[in-house]
């Protein structure tokens, strides 16, 4: 499955989507997308590096990925066993590979458990 997105200079990129269901845990946990106020990325757009900011609601492996326009994951960020409370990450703006990313457009995906949250970002 495919998603079409369009920038602001109305270019059209197709974003591969991989979608996995997974049924709730033992302590009744719903599976969820949840709201873009749940998790904030601020400055947004941002030029050197942005602050990803969250809730940890349980101590539970986190993951932060970051995908570009084109759905490739260009960062993957996994802390384990995360303490719960409001949680903040500074990302450089660089790539795994340590390679400062071009400006564009990406997304950022927190996982936390079987929860999911999706940001559009703006680099410039």
């Amino acid at each position: 499955m495919s998603v079409i997105v369009v920038d602001h200079l109305n270019k059209k990129y197709k974003i591969p989507v991989h979608l996995r269901v997974v049924p709730p845990n033992g302590d009744n946990e719903n599976i969820s997308i949840k709201s873009k106020k749940e998790l904030s990325c601020f400055p947004n757009p941002f030029s050197k590096d942005i602050t990803i900011s969250f809730l940890q609601e349980k101590s539970r492996k986190t993951e932060i990925a970051i995908f570009d326009i084109q759905g490739r994951m260009i960062r993957n960020i996994v802390i384990n066993n995360l303490k719960p409370g409001h949680q903040k990450y500074i990302w450089d703006g660089k790539k795994n590979m340590r390679k400062e990313v071009i400006d564009g457009i990406y997304y950022i995906s927190l996982t936390m458990g079987n929860i999911n949250y999706i940001k559009k970002i703006v680099k410039i």
